[in-house]
């Protein structure tokens, strides 16, 4: 696959709202429990002051909610059912044999703009990625030129990176990119929330997977 790709109006209108309904709230539809995050900036994981040098805040502009569907060959979500017409088209379009990692990320309303730590969802492991978002909202998907090697413990610098796309959310979107490519995400400023699928697929067989990072 090239290096992203963008489809708009990925899902048929009937279907995506479905999935609406249940992950942005239908009073006549159940829907999922969300899972307060403190801080999902990324910067817990990766200690970005021994990287950098710089101290970077942690408090209530990081926070948001999170909800995990599927991780090494494992249900953790009843509504994986209701997402695997998507799972499914997804893997047939990058041609990939094996779900790796499902995750809806909820990214609260900011007073003003925050760029989350950049990374690679699975580390030494090959896989291309996939966000999908439910809702028109600002806060971009940054994705970078430059790539991780799989064998590689190196991490680099936000300022040694060269930005290569910004994707802006968009209802229905679909972007595709080639895992090894460092990325990262946006908070939202005007809009009261960011809701996105972020997904993992591949060719290899993994039972387990010690490390995930976030998108």
């Amino acid at each position: 696959m090239p290096k992203y790709k963008i489809i708009d109006n990925f899902l048929d209108p009937d279907y995506y709202q479905l999935i609406v309904s249940h992950f942005l709230g239908d009073v006549d539809t159940p829907n999922v429990q969300w899972n307060y995050e403190r801080d999902m900036s990324g910067h817990q994981h990766s200690n970005i002051t021994k990287y950098t040098g710089k101290e970077e805040p942690v408090g209530i502009s990081y926070q948001g909610f999170s909800h995990p569907i599927w991780q090494a060959n494992h249900q953790y979500s009843p509504y994986y059912r209701v997402l695997l017409p998507m799972i499914e088209k997804i893997m047939r379009l990058l041609e990939n044999t094996y779900c790796y990692r499902i995750m809806s990320f909820m990214t609260l309303q900011t007073g003003s703009k925050r760029n989350f730590s950049h990374h690679i969802d699975m580390p030494g492991i090959k896989h291309n990625t996939a966000v999908f978002y439910l809702n028109d909202s600002d806060g971009d998907t940054c994705l970078y030129k430059e790539e991780k090697l799989l064998d590689s413990m190196e991490r680099v610098s936000l300022d040694s990176l060269t930005l290569a796309e910004r994707v802006q959310p968009k209802a229905n979107r679909l972007l595709l990119f080639q895992g090894n490519h460092w990325h990262s995400s946006e908070s939202p400023v005007v809009s009261p929330r960011r809701v996105i699928f972020n997904m993992n697929f591949g060719d290899t067989n993994i039972v387990n997977h010690d490390y995930y990072d976030n998108t």
